[in-house]
């Protein structure tokens, strides 16, 4: 790679990880709000697996076991205070698993690129993330719909390892299942896209132009430990609590075949400019830095076919992760439509660099090809500029009035008190915070949080 190559490199994952680190960053003003009081409570109710089982049986949302697993662990580990620590542990995991597993692939160009395409994933899937605090900041919700997503390129990356060091015995057979099956107790959405990407790998090693029939034996246990995992999601008891009833079997695949066109739709229409900078991206730089060997052959008809088949896979399991809220609710909610918006990313990036290594550019259009990615590389700066200025103000005062609270509740606590009342915070991020009613869900799992008898949050001006 030329000098010159290698410094708009530099400029761009300068700019990435500024963006990333302040995504991480915002996480230590999160607090606890609404479902996280229930969940720290859900665990401790007696015998930790008696607790595990009640859950699964008679509470909302009891089927995934993963997340509530990982909640009570980081709490226990960090307490209360700890946990602003938590989406910063996510989010750099995430990271970091994306540029291992695309190391471990060992793709045929300069590994400096393969962590420029990580970060790019990184940052343009979090900045694009529909309702990023609910997402990412949340922390009942970060470990349903984000933790599965920050595992898995890790979880991935093993798998990858173990594939083209071709090892395999009974204990690595054993691991995978047991990773995978904790993998997809987190949450059904990214489960189902798993699974339907799987299959379709193994689908694939008996096509003359598919995967080796190797492989056959290093998939069968993940796929294995997802499907056991969903099994024992859809076999819960507690999913007759929150689901309605299922639709017929034609609104299903309605809304199954409809839904990501309707979420693609809306992605370019509320998101036109980083939408078109993840494609543009990566199109640039391997347009540029290509080596000769990498270059493809102009086969014009054939490449239209692999990019219609790129977008059609993309679709496919864009539809496999919205299936289970189609199943159960509706259109899905705006946190559990983030596995839509990392695959649409991923595609929108392969795309990109599809098209790049196939460009030929005439010295002259190279000048300006790399004028413009050096302009690109302002994109994230602008994006961490507008979240420092607008949105992290936000972040912070919320964490102060939270702190306040807090300090007030456990001053009320220290003088006996059972029944604590403390001044209204507004709810936040479009999540129920602490109510007038102290019967109010959130706040009788925020009393048995205290171990209080009740909690009210009344109005400031009220008496």
């Amino acid at each position: 790679m030329k000098r010159w190559m290698r410094f708009i490199l530099a400029l761009h994952l300068i700019a990435l990880f500024l963006g990333i680190g302040l995504f991480a960053y915002m996480g230590y003003f999160s607090r606890f709000i609404a479902d996280d009081y229930c969940f720290s409570i859900a665990l401790r109710k007696g015998p930790y697996l008696n607790s595990l089982i009640f859950r699964y049986s008679n509470s909302a949302g009891g089927d995934r076991y993963t997340n509530i697993l990982l909640f009570d662990l980081a709490e226990r580990l960090g307490g209360m205070s700890g946990m602003r620590f938590f989406p910063a542990t996510l989010i750099g995991l995430w990271t970091l698993g994306l540029i291992a597993w695309l190391l471990i692939l060992r793709l045929p160009w300069d590994p400096w690129i393969s962590v420029f395409l990580a970060a790019w994933l990184s940052f343009y899937a979090l900045w694009q993330a529909p309702q990023r605090y609910q997402t990412l900041y949340w922390h009942s919700s970060s470990v349903t719909h984000f933790a599965p997503l920050a595992f898995a390129p890790s979880i991935l990356a093993f798998l990858s390892w173990q594939i083209q060091s071709r090892r395999s015995s009974f204990w690595l057979d054993g691991l995978n299942a047991l990773l995978f099956f904790l993998l997809g107790g987190f949450s059904e959405p990214p489960t189902a896209m798993l699974i339907t990407a799987l299959m379709l790998l193994w689908g694939s090693t008996y096509l003359p132009a598919g995967m080796p029939p190797a492989w056959r034996c290093w998939l069968f246990w993940p796929l294995l430990g997802l499907l056991v995992s969903m099994g024992v999601m859809i076999l819960s008891p507690a999913n007759s609590v929150r689901m309605d009833a299922p639709p017929p079997l034609p609104l299903f695949l309605w809304r199954v075949a409809i839904y990501p066109a309707l979420f693609i739709l809306d992605t370019l229409r509320t998101r036109p400019l980083p939408t078109l900078l993840t494609f543009l991206g990566p199109m640039l730089l391997f347009s540029l830095t290509a080596n000769q060997e990498l270059r493809l052959p102009a086969q014009r008809h054939r490449a239209w076919v692999l990019t219609l088949l790129l977008f059609a896979l993309t679709y496919l399991l864009i539809a496999a992760s919205f299936a289970p809220s189609a199943y159960g609710q509706s259109y899905p909610v705006a946190r559990a439509r983030f596995t839509g918006q990392v695959l649409m990313t991923a595609a929108l990036t392969a795309g990109g660099l599809w098209f790049g290594l196939r460009l030929r550019p005439r010295p002259r259009l190279q000048s300006l090809m790399a004028l413009a990615l050096i302009l690109m590389a302002l994109y994230p700066l602008r994006a961490a500029w507008k979240m420092w200025q607008s949105e992290l103000p936000l972040y912070q005062q919320r964490a102060a009035a939270w702190d306040a609270r807090q300090a007030r509740i456990l001053s009320q606590i220290a003088e006996g008190r059972k029944e604590i009342i403390v001044e209204q915070i507004f709810n936040f991020q479009q999540v129920k915070e602490l109510d007038s009613d102290p019967s109010h869900w959130v706040n009788r799992c925020a009393a048995r949080y205290y171990g209080v008898e009740s909690i009210r949050a009344i109005p400031a001006s009220a008496p």
